[in-house]
């Protein structure tokens, strides 16, 4: 039967209805597109062939002319969508792509792209899609930027994502489908670089919050410090090869500016005869902790995350101020110690300090040492504990040439644009945090931003500045300072009781998570999977799932769940998840125990 225009109309309103249930902004948009009459001028023509849809572009079919629906099953079974985490879709066309997705019985999470809100509301007209548009996997993005499709990857790595292009849409509009696969391959390449740390270190992490315990008792929540400096500019000095240019100007500067140093700067700032305001520590590696060797900084006040290396705190001696953890342990604890604030992380020291001066409310932020490259072949600064410890273990046979070598060429060199118009070196390990300055400073609450670096790689959306720029500012950070000495000097409870319970409740949990997790691996000791060994271990999941605050022992099961969703043989990933949890259940309660004595002996210290 023949679409009429009464139909065209009835399927648009209830599709924009529907949209507008979940995200009036778009809706309110396509509204306005619609009574402006310029969806009249869209390229999507619709066809109909025995009383099936399609649609073409010019010459060009954007769906099968005669099978669409055939056409979606088998890309998304060539794509083998049902073993990922996230599909995208490049351009919506008649959305028959992500409605075969959104069929699947373990929907992925489905986002969808269409750079051209014309096209899409001609496809609205076409049937009643609100069953796709309600989908709570549905993530839909329609003439926005690309890199906003970002944030719906966070989390999700590249071998868990696919990416369904429509060749035919995709062909009209190259350059904004290509920048939206970049901006796809940058979010994944964070997951990567998340999930790789937390194999790495995750267990280091949570030794390090379980020995910090005593300090979560008074530690300040950095949510004491937000909007402090609001309209106040901010310098961030992060450890570049080119924050040396910078030192010499440092007191005109910090008259101007809240300074913010990173872990590996703060040394070079105080030899230059600035305290900062604030330095910023969330490495929980010991050798992160030298770059502070020799630092006295009394007046420069910490900013830090309870799974930083314990030793950082033993040798700074300011106020501390904590932030909310990223892990379930640390949240948990926090639960009961109060909600200290959340900064924002994109992997590197420096981009937490950036978010930190955001929440500061400080406005402009000026980056210096900013770099995300590496001019002049240098790796950091002159005088850097990576620098000193090169010299100091360098001989004959490995000088400290041969090591700066070695750390240049160990990933895929790149040469970018740099800010003076000519191109730096810089290689892939960059390039996360390249998209996160870029995606961050380009959002519309959030404040300007400007580098100071002429020779660091040039940023989207963080244009260029010299020092002229700062020193034109008045000399006026005294008044904030006083405001930051009023934020430590207000007194805090002493949580040690309130922790103290949360430990041993959490304990008796993981006791029981463990027991429950044991008793699957001993019924998993076959080769079969029959009915009543399935129906014990559903009753196990069950019960597994009941405990409260599980997600703290599956902080490192991760990957054994990516493992278990596409292996062939479902018992032995069973087993492997079983004995992943028995041995983070084990590991969690022995750190408990450690936390517990920490607390108590911060108890009779202070007593």
């Amino acid at each position: 039967m023949t679409q009429t225009t009464r139909d065209r109309d009835a399927y648009l309103e209830i599709n924009l209805a529907a949209i507008e249930s979940i995200d009036p902004r778009t809706s309110a948009g396509l509204r306005e597109l619609l009574r402006s009459d310029r969806q009249t001028y869209a390229d999507l023509e619709i066809i109909e062939h025995d009383g099936v849809l399609t649609a073409r572009v010019g010459s060009r079919y954007v769906h099968s002319p005669r099978r669409p629906w055939r056409e979606a099953q088998r890309l998304a079974e060539a794509q083998k969508v049902a073993q990922a985490r996230a599909v995208v879709c490049l351009g919506f066309g008649l959305g028959y792509v992500p409605e075969c997705v959104a069929r699947l019985r373990n929907t992925p999470r489905i986002v969808v792209y269409e750079p051209s809100p014309a096209r899409f509301l001609v496809a609205l007209g076409c049937r009643d899609m609100r069953a796709l548009i309600e989908s709570p996997e549905l993530y839909l993005f329609v003439g926005t930027p690309p890199e906003h499709v970002a944030q719906a990857l966070e989390g999700i790595g590249a071998a868990e994502l696919r990416i369904l292009p429509n060749r035919t849409l995709v062909a009209q509009e190259p350059e904004t489908f290509d920048r939206l696969q970049q901006a796809c391959v940058a979010a994944t390449a964070r997951a990567d670089v998340n999930r790789n740390t937390l194999q790495r270190f995750g267990r280091r992490w949570i030794r390090n919050l379980t020995r910090n315990a005593g300090l979560l008792r008074t530690a300040k929540p950095v949510s004491d410090l937000f909007n402090i400096a609001e309209g106040m500019p901010a310098l961030v000095a992060a450890g570049g090869p080119s924050l040396d240019r910078f030192l010499g100007e440092l007191p005109g500067l910090a008259e101007r500016c809240i300074v913010i140093a990173v872990d590996t700067s703060l040394k070079a700032l105080v030899r230059a005869g600035v305290q900062p305001d604030f330095v910023v520590v969330v490495d929980p590696q010991y050798w992160n902790s030298r770059h502070l060797d020799w630092v006295h900084a009394p007046e420069t006040a910490v900013i830090s995350e309870s799974s930083t290396y314990p030793r950082v705190f033993r040798t700074l001696g300011g106020p501390l101020f904590f932030c909310s953890s990223l892990f379930p342990l640390g949240r948990f604890l926090e639960s009961a110690a109060g909600h200290f604030g959340v900064v924002g992380t994109g992997g590197s020291v420096a981009t937490t300090a950036w978010d930190f001066a955001r929440q500061l409310g400080a406005s402009p932020i000026y980056m210096a040492g900013l770099d995300l490259g590496f001019p002049g072949n240098a790796t950091h600064f002159r005088g850097s504990f990576f620098e000193e410890r090169a010299l100091t273990y360098g001989d004959r046979l490995s000088p400290a040439e041969q090591m700066a070598f070695t750390y240049l060429n160990q990933a895929t060199k790149r040469s970018l644009p740099d800010n003076s118009g000519g191109t730096v070196r810089s290689d892939e390990r960059m390039r996360v945090y390249i998209d996160w300055f870029e995606r961050q400073a380009g959002l519309d609450s959030h404040p300007p931003t400007y580098n100071l670096s002429s020779t660091g790689v040039a940023l989207r959306n963080i244009p260029y500045a010299s020092l002229d720029a700062i020193l034109a500012h008045p000399s006026r950070a005294k008044r904030v300072r006083e405001r930051i000495r009023a934020a430590v000097r207000r007194p805090t409870p002493d949580r040690a009781p309130l922790i103290a319970q949360q430990l041993e409740l959490l304990s008796k949990e993981l006791t029981q998570l463990e027991q429950l997790a044991e008793r699957a691996t001993e019924l998993l000791r076959t080769d079969e999977l029959q009915p009543e060994l399935r129906a014990k271990l559903d009753d196990l999941d069950r019960r597994i799932r009941a405990v409260p605050h599980r997600d703290v022992a599956g902080f490192f099961l991760q990957n054994i769940r990516e493992a278990l969703g596409s292996s062939d043989d479902p018992l032995s990933g069973s087993r492997a998840f079983y004995a992943e949890l028995v041995q983070s259940a084990r590991f969690h309660r022995k750190e408990i125990g450690t936390a517990l004595n920490r607390l108590r002996k911060a108890r009779l210290d202070s007593n």
